[in-house]
């Protein structure tokens, strides 16, 4: 009686460890793939090489901005941030300007996204030895006093 008992136990004890790995195996069968981008349809904050312009950057600046006559008149002047994505292809992308605002300084807004949007192309950041998109900040400052009309 006993070992007809103890031979129950053992195979009930061993359909459970059957039951179980089988269990474990469909799981494993069950995870989610995921799926990675590639790396150029990532936009990074920080590369190994940053993007950087094949120009004087302040030259053109200084050269292409036009004080709006609205806020030249009024007296607005201040500091903006232009933020955009120096692409793959040193081209830009997505201008627009970010954080604090100038009051009633629309007109500078545009100016500054007209300047920014005409900017030849940039050569391009890099992360892992390729060409990545970058996200790029650039502040521009309106002063009456040294930017003619």
């Amino acid at each position: 009686m006993k070992k007809a008992l103890l031979l129950n136990l053992m195979l009930l004890l061993s359909a459970v460890r059957l039951y179980a790995q089988t269990k474990v195996a469909d799981f494993e069968t069950e995870l989610p793939t995921v799926e990675k981008k590639p790396v150029s349809d990532s936009i990074y904050k920080y590369v190994d090489e940053m993007p950087e312009p094949t120009f004087n950057l302040n030259e053109y600046l200084a050269g292409n901005m036009r004080y709006p006559p609205d806020a030249l008149d009024n007296g607005i002047q201040g500091r903006l941030i232009v933020k955009f994505i120096v692409n793959v292809d040193g081209s830009l992308d997505s201008i627009h300007i970010t954080g604090n605002k100038i009051i009633n300084g629309e007109s500078l807004e545009r100016e500054a996204i007209r300047v920014v949007k005409n900017m030849p192309k940039w050569k391009p950041g890099k992360m892992n030895g390729k060409h990545v998109r970058v996200y790029y900040t650039q502040p521009i400052t309106w002063r009456q006093e040294i930017i003619n009309r």
